[in-house]
């Protein structure tokens, strides 16, 4: 699978549990948890304020928002900024 974020193309495949993404612009290869890949792909698909991303990621998963799981996506999202696989943006 493929996922184009501003010029970057990123490759994935589920191998059992976990999901491995390359990176065309850094040239790594990350191996992510469900949770992590699920929110690299709402990503991936637009861009997302972080409350509707933990919105959305709440009803996939059909999770009630509490503060332990805002704490927990926050902390995947910082994650994933610090591989540069996401970046936030200003608005």
């Amino acid at each position: 699978m493929l996922a184009d974020m501003a010029g970057i193309v990123l490759h994935w495949k589920l191998l059992e549990d976990m999901y491995v993404w390359y990176n065309s612009g850094s040239g790594h290869t990350h191996v992510l948890n469900p949770i992590a890949a699920l929110v690299l792909q709402q990503l991936t698909e637009r861009n997302l304020e972080t409350s509707e991303l933990l919105r959305r990621i709440g009803a996939v998963l059909s999770l009630e928002t509490t503060e332990e799981f805002n704490n927990e996506l926050h902390q995947t999202l910082s994650d994933l900024d610090e591989l540069g696989l996401v970046e936030p943006l200003i608005s």
